[in-house]
């Protein structure tokens, strides 16, 4: 039985989570998933840690555990998916950028309405089309473009992004 997994220090677990063996990792996400929901909440750093993690097997146990803290707390719901969002303006290994908008998309799409306007901008001048898309869906998801003053509504317009284009369109008729 293991026991201070409620209390293990984050480097530790970083340490578990970011081995190059494949069961060193697998130790790690067992030691995770025995963590409580109230414990998770108060451990964001360990939650996108899990989220962003180069290791795919990593990455693919932080839905679930999304999922436990959005239940539990809506409020770390919504900051996780704003750290998100910086993550995607971030340089990540292959396929992390990918998995952060599956994320946004299916474990966290009930908060991207409090995305600030600003952040959606920042998301679609970025170079990577995975985080264009991104802010399309969290464009999509607030009630009105309010925040954004018209010529950013017009650049929304010619967006390259089919869903950035719909959502100017949506605010302009």
């Amino acid at each position: 039985k293991v026991t201070g997994v409620q209390t293990c220090a984050l480097p530790i677990l970083v340490s578990l989570l970011t081995s190059t063996h494949a069961t060193v990792r697998d130790l790690g996400l067992r030691l995770v998933s025995r963590i409580s929901d109230s414990e998770l909440v108060k451990r964001p750093e360990l939650v996108l840690g899990l989220c962003v993690s180069p290791a795919a097997d990593v990455r693919a146990s932080s839905a679930l555990v999304l999922r436990r803290i959005c239940r539990l707390a809506p409020v770390a719901g919504s900051s996780l998916a704003f750290r998100i969002t910086d993550a995607l303006l971030t340089s990540q290994a292959d396929g992390v950028h990918v998995h952060l908008v599956r994320l946004l998309r299916e474990e966290l799409s009930g908060f991207l309405s409090r995305i600030p306007a600003d952040r959606c901008l920042a998301m679609l001048r970025s170079k990577r089309p995975v985080v264009q898309e991104a802010a399309g869906v969290i464009l999509q998801s607030r009630r009105s473009l309010e925040g954004l003053e018209l010529a950013a509504v017009a650049l929304l317009a010619h967006h390259d992004v089919l869903s950035v284009r719909q959502r100017s369109e949506e605010h302009t008729s």
